[in-house]
């Protein structure tokens, strides 16, 4: 299928706008071009990780990247989000009494199940078959086992995305002052941030060396998180009214405004260091417009 008819369905599928033509032509065919060389000089299963900050556009440049890698370049690819491999609620309840209370908010290290993350991968690039769980957010819960993903074929290139893919942790000495009132506050004591610089220390590095190519949608600064991540809850209000589910289910001004604290932190630090170690990195304004592109 030619690359033209590629990017018109899924501009249509995604409902998306019109002008997002020009921006898959431009940054993210030649990305697609990239990968799949690395792909043919990789002698197996080629992992790509997607790092950015929440409401970057990392979820939709991954489908469309499985989308030509599969179609134009004739890589049989899939893509998969470490969201869904968030712990369930009732797990995290448990953590949150047993660790720290804030652990019973999903996103940070240390609420996603990564040892299944890591079988995953590891059966992805053995070619061999595994189940990928789906995580839904409207109900902040994992789907019962019925609704898993079962993959029994193999692929060239799987796509890891999320806002943590392929941080580092921090140094303890980093840990000891709060960066927001959530911090101050509620983890006066820093037992929650080293928790979470814990887990990403041990686990999640060895999640992250499967990874063969990093991508980076590089934010302007936290700050862009904030709105970005509020035209997320708006799709999140669609989905829910969609599924006739209860919209208090969904977060208001206030609630986005909290929620974020909890990602500030490792945010920020990304935004520092993984510009350096990331093989393609998109330069993003705050209006979310690619500015520049660097890649190998």
């Amino acid at each position: 299928m030619n690359i033209d008819t590629v990017v018109h369905d899924f501009i249509i599928k995604e409902r998306l706008p019109k002008e997002y033509r020009h921006i898959a032509l431009k940054w993210f065919v030649p990305l697609a071009k990239t990968l799949s060389k690395h792909h043919d000089g990789a002698g197996g299963t080629l992992i790509i990780g997607l790092n950015g900050c929440q409401g970057s556009g990392k979820s939709t440049l991954s489908a469309l990247l499985t989308q030509l890698l599969t179609q134009v370049f004739d890589k049989m690819s899939i893509s998969m989000s470490i969201d869904d491999f968030y712990y369930s609620r009732a797990h995290r309840k448990t953590l949150s009494e047993t660790v720290h209370p804030l652990l019973q908010t999903r996103g940070v290290p240390g609420t996603h199940d990564a040892n299944l993350l890591l079988s995953c991968i590891k059966a992805l690039k053995n070619q061999q078959h595994c189940e990928i769980p789906v995580f839904d957010k409207s109900i902040d819960d994992v789907l019962p086992p019925n609704q898993h993903i079962q993959i029994k074929k193999a692929f060239d290139i799987v796509i890891l995305e999320g806002w943590c893919v392929g941080m580092l942790a921090q140094e303890d000495g980093e840990l000891t002052k709060g960066v927001n009132d959530l911090e101050i506050n509620e983890d006066p004591n820093g037992i929650w941030r080293r928790f979470v610089n814990k887990s990403l220390e041990t686990t999640y590095q060895t999640v992250f060396s499967e990874i063969d190519y990093l991508v980076m949608l590089q934010a302007p600064s936290f700050a862009s998180v904030y709105n970005w991540r509020l035209q997320q809850e708006n799709k999140l209000i669609d989905t829910l009214k969609a599924k006739n589910l209860p919209l208090n289910k969904a977060m208001n001004e206030l609630q986005v405004g909290r929620f974020i604290q909890h990602y500030q932190r490792l945010t920020e630090y990304a935004l520092d260091i993984l510009p350096a170690r990331a093989d393609a990195l998109f330069i993003l304004n705050q209006h979310r417009e690619i500015i520049k592109c660097q890649m190998t």
